[in-house]
C-alpha cells in the first residue's frame, strides 16, 4: 500500500483491531477506547471490508480471531510501535550522543566563543564534533540548508534568524606608539590604518562613523585576519581598530590602546540559527551550553 492509498485509510481502525485481538470482546475493547459497543461493531465491519475476512467470530460471550486476524497480530504490533516512535519526541543524551554540528564563525568569533564552549562539550558530550566554516556570502541561505549555527555580531545579523546573546565587546584603537591624551577624529583618520576585513567585505562601523563626520581614513593595509594585523601593527607605524577582547587575548606585548575618538556601536555577540532547527533536542542542548552575558559570563535568555 503506497502513501496515497494509506491517506484514504482511517488509521484508528488499526487501533481497534489491536484491542480486539487483545481483549476478544467488543464491549471491553470499546471501554478502553471510550467507544460504545455499537461504534465498535461498526468499526469491525469496516475492518472486515478492508481485509476481506471476518477477522473475528462470536464464541459464547466473546470473539475468536480467524487465522487471518492472528496473522495480522505481529505486523500490526510492529506498525503501531513504529507510529508511536514517529510521534514520540526525539531524545538527546549528550553523554552518549554521536553527532556533528556545522558552525559558521569568523576568526574573532572563534576566539571569543570556542575557548568557553569546548571544555563543556569535551566534559559533557565527548561524542559531539564541531566543524567551523568561514562566513559565507549568504548567511541565511547557509543556515536554512546545511549549517546548524552561526556566531556573529548583532548589528549585522539578519532579523529573520533566531538568536541568543553571547556577550558584549567594544572597539579599541591599537598602535605601537603611545596615544596622545586627547585624540580628535581628524587626526586619527589621517593615520595610516590596517583594516581587518574577513571575506573582503567593504566598509564597516568605523568607516560608517567617519563618513557621518565627513571624514575618510587611509587604509594602508587590508587583511582578512586579526592576528597578522596585530603583529604588523606592533612592528610599524600603522594603527588598527579591533574588538577589545581580541586585543587583550591576542596582541603582542607593548601595544598601546585607547578608546576611538568617535561613537561606535558596541559589539553584541550573538548565536544565530534558522527556525528549522529551533526545536531539535540536540541543537537546544548545544545552545544551552553557549556562553552568555554582558562579558561572555552570566545569563541571557534565547529569543
Amino acid at each position: 500500500m503506497n502513501p496515497i492509498e494509506i491517506a484514504t485509510l482511517d488509521l484508528n481502525l488499526l487501533v481497534v483491531l489491536a484491542l480486539l485481538l487483545e481483549e476478544r470482546n467488543l464491549t471491553t475493547a470499546g471501554r478502553r477506547l471510550g467507544r460504545t459497543p455499537s461504534a465498535m461493531s461498526h468499526a469491525l465491519g469496516r475492518l472486515r471490508v478492508l481485509f476481506g475476512d471476518p477477522l473475528f467470530v462470536r464464541v459464547g460471550h466473546g470473539l475468536r480471531p480467524t487465522p487471518a486476524a492472528e496473522a495480522l497480530r505481529a505486523p500490526l504490533d510492529q506498525a503501531l510501535a513504529g507510529i508511536a516512535d514517529v510521534l514520540r519526541p526525539a531524545a538527546f543524551d549528550p553523554a552518549t550522543a554521536r553527532r556533528r554540528f556545522h558552525i559558521i564563525a569568523s576568526e574573532y568569533l572563534q576566539l571569543a566563543v570556542l575557548p568557553d564552549l569546548m571544555p563543556h562539550l569535551r566534559r559533557e558530550a565527548p561524542g559531539l564534533d564541531l566543524v567551523i566554516r568561514p562566513v559565507p556570502a549568504d548567511l541565511e541561505a547557509a543556515l536554512a540548508t546545511d549549517t546548524d549555527l552561526a556566531f556573529g555580531v548583532g548589528f549585522s545579523a539578519p532579523e529573520s534568524l533566531r538568536r541568543r546573546h553571547l556577550g558584549s565587546d567594544r572597539f579599541v584603537c591599537v598602535r605601537a606608539a603611545p596615544w596622545p591624551a586627547e585624540l580628535d577624529p581628524t587626526t586619527w583618520a589621517a593615520l595610516p590604518h590596517v583594516l581587518v576585513s574577513p571575506g573582503e567585505r567593504p566598509g564597516g562601523p568605523v568607516d560608517d562613523a567617519l563618513a557621518g563626520l565627513g571624514l575618510r581614513r587611509r587604509i594602508a593595509l587590508r587583511l582578512p585576519g586579526f592576528r597578522a594585523a596585530l603583529e604588523i601593527v606592533a612592528q610599524t607605524d600603522l594603527a588598527t581598530t579591533l574588538p577589545e577582547r581580541l586585543v587583550h587575548t591576542q596582541a603582542p606585548a607593548g601595544l598601546h590602546t585607547c578608546p576611538p575618538p568617535l561613537d561606535l556601536p558596541s559589539i553584541e555577540l550573538v548565536a544565530l540559527w534558522h527556525p528549522r532547527v529551533d526545536a531539535d533536542p540536540g541543537h537546544r542542548w548545544l545552545r544551552s551550553r553557549l556562553p552568555a552575558g554582558p562579558r561572555l559570563a552570566g545569563g541571557d535568555a534565547a529569543r
